[in-house]
């Protein structure tokens, strides 16, 4: 960049000089939805220099992974140093209360005399801690540090929106739109001095997944975010480099990551390596270069995941690190002689699934515990990009390879992935003999691991709000007063292959989440056994909204279709939200209508999104859209 645009950009952030200080400052850039898109971890079409220069310079982790494939989950992890699944935190936009011990690690920097400034976003999935940033509503780097004292060590939490998927809906639109506020100071000149250096990239060039069909709208959607990465790099560079010139960065241990994997359809959202592998670099100055676990351009291949990220930074300035916290500070030589990265998938906004996964620095497994819904259920916002809707147009008239229909259609209980020889993981060894020992050692490695950290997915979301909506019980308090043990064996027994007899025994038992189960295992289990069927019956009544929304819609499948429409209607109408979003979720999956189902779903749909019941607001504009079709 020319002279005059490196004094333009000086005068556009000036930030306070530095004296000598003793603890490190600490700066984390943090990109939005973007899987390792960069020179550095091989991709010779994206031009990246800035960011490519930095990881090459530093030090390279290959094998770091996002908790969570969707934003404010990962967040969750990222600002507690606790995985969601403990909290209660894993479902999209859940915002339920946790531990009053449990404080968003920033808050213990600051109680040791450090500055925190945070650009704007939060989405922790978590109701806001108040105190935790001295400054959290700037935009422009010249508002990050109003306030901070000379030579107080400061954690700066950089979010940029540069790389968001939302750039690729209405592309045409909006192009360049948040780059240009992003540096709406510039002179015109100067900006589009700037945007004439992106290279453009043509949607031929570019290398698809193998899961991806070969369609315009996919190429086309992949070429422009290749190109937003460009704009990420410059937005990278403006940082660093006024760091560099207003002394800074010779104090400040600098750390790149994106918030988990993406974009294009089967990437965010989506438990695998598309949506989990994520960059992660950190360079250290000089001064604290004995903090660093091994010289700079060093590639490590570790696994290291968010839940790791709280202790490590809270180690490097010097803060003890809360026993509750559940990862590990990754700078120091490592404990675990077995180390995994846990991963999840539960409710993605309007839409219900549940996957579990665990990557060593080889294998992916994953664990569907909704096997009977393909991956690709409609999920509002991802349907928004023209890569998705021509995916699923192309689904629709059956112009796809297997691999790539296998999206649209039921998961396997279980999957097995190489990540060395199949990164797109589209080769499911489960069954394959060769890999049984691989297969029993990570499977027993996460359940060990959900039945220590006591997964609340295992407890339906409905049940969960309940049960804590008026009483002292959080998420996580009520899992801990449940037989997990017990619910999780029948959560792995029924999505396997399970009788008609033990479904029944689920289905009758005294705990409320059993008998859940139980009823998904009719989901998966379509036998017309009518000891089951007489049980699925029962629980039409049951005190469990999600029990009654699944028996319902095992009772449709099974063609008693009057009396599960007449309970999809009233659960339509349930007080808890996330019953009646269970069972508009099931009115998709069955296509069932009647006067009063439909009378709902419209009077739903003509509610604002707003506050609880957003959701199912949410799904039932999906069916209403739908019906009138």
């Amino acid at each position: 960049m020319n002279r005059l645009l490196v004094l333009l950009l000086l005068q556009l952030f000036p930030l306070l000089n530095v004296e000598s200080q003793d603890r490190p400052n600490i700066v984390w850039f943090v990109s939005e939805d973007n899987s390792p898109f960069l020179g550095a971890y091989g991709n010779d079409l994206v031009y990246t220099p800035h960011l490519d220069s930095f990881i090459n310079n530093g030090i390279k982790y290959t094998n770091a992974f996002a908790n969570a494939p969707v934003c404010a989950p990962s967040r969750s992890t990222i600002i507690t140093g606790v995985l969601p699944l403990s909290m209660g935190s894993q479902h999209m936009r859940s915002l339920v209360d946790i531990d009053p011990q449990i404080k968003f690690f920033p808050q213990y920097l600051k109680e040791a005399g450090y500055f925190n400034t945070l650009r704007l976003k939060r989405d922790y999935n978590l109701a806001n801690q108040e105190g935790t940033w001295d400054v959290d509503d700037w935009w422009h780097l010249e508002d990050a540090l109003m306030g901070r004292e000379a030579g107080q060590p400061f954690f700066m939490f950089y979010n940029t929106w540069m790389s968001h998927e939302g750039e690729l809906h209405n592309y045409e639109e909006k192009q360049y739109r948040y780059f240009k506020n992003t540096f709406e100071r510039l002179p015109e000149d100067s900006l589009k001095a700037m945007l004439n250096r992106v290279v453009r990239i043509s949607p031929a060039e570019v290398k698809l997944p193998n899961y991806l069909p070969d369609l315009p709208e996919v190429r086309r959607d992949l070429a422009r975010y290749h190109e937003i990465m460009q704009l990420l790099d410059l937005e990278f560079a403006a940082l660093m480099r006024e760091l560099t010139e207003r002394d800074l960065l010779k104090n400040t241990i600098v750390i790149y990551s994106s918030d988990h994997g993406g974009v294009l359809g089967r990437s965010k959202r989506f438990p695998l390596e598309s949506g989990l592998r994520v960059p992660l670099a950190i360079q250290f100055p000089e001064a604290y270069r004995s903090m660093a676990p091994t010289a700079a351009g060093t590639e490590i291949d570790r696994v290291v995941s968010f839940l790791d990220m709280a202790p490590t930074i809270l180690s490097l300035a010097g803060v003890p690190v809360p026993e509750y916290m559940q990862g590990e500070n990754f700078l120091v030589p490592e404990i675990n002689e077995d180390p995994f990265a846990l991963g999840f998938r539960g409710r993605m906004d309007e839409t219900y699934d549940m996957v579990r996964t665990i990557r060593d620095k080889r294998y992916r497994y994953v664990r569907n515990y909704n096997p009977h819904r393909p991956a690709g259920q409609r999920i509002n916002f991802l349907w928004r990009a023209p890569n998705v809707r021509a995916w699923e147009a192309a689904y629709q008239k059956g112009n796809l390879y297997p691999v790539q229909s296998a999206f649209f259609r039921p998961k396997t209980a279980e999957e097995l992935y190489d990540c060395w020889e199949d990164p797109d993981n589209v080769r499911n060894l489960a069954k394959d003999p060769g890999k049984r020992k691989i297969l029993r050692r990570m499977r027993k490695a996460q359940q060990v691991r959900l039945l220590k950290l006591r997964d609340t997915g295992f407890i339906p979301e409905g049940e969960l709000f309940a049960a804590t909506e008026k009483t002292e019980h959080t998420y996580a308090t009520y899992t801990a007063s449940q037989p997990l043990k017990k619910i999780m064996k029948a959560a792995e027994t029924v999505t396997q292959e399970c009788n008609t007899g033990t479904l029944v025994k689920y289905l009758r038992s005294k705990v409320p989440a059993i008998r859940y189960w139980g009823a998904v295992g009719a989901l998966i289990n379509k036998g017309q056994d009518s000891n089951l069927v007489a049980a699925l019956r029962i629980a039409l009544d049951d005190p469990s909204g999600d029990v009654r929304a699944t028996a319902a819609e095992a009772l449709y499948l099974r063609g008693h279709k009057d009396m599960a429409k007449a309970a999809f209607a009233s659960l339509l109408r349930d007080d808890n939200p996330f019953v009646a979003l269970r069972a508009a979720n099931a009115l998709e999956a069955t296509g069932a209508r009647s006067s009063a189902i439909d009378e709902r779903v419209f009077a739903l749909a003509a509610m604002e999104e707003k506050g609880r019941f957003n959701y199912p607001v949410r799904k039932c504009r999906y069916l209403s859209e739908l019906y009138r079709r």
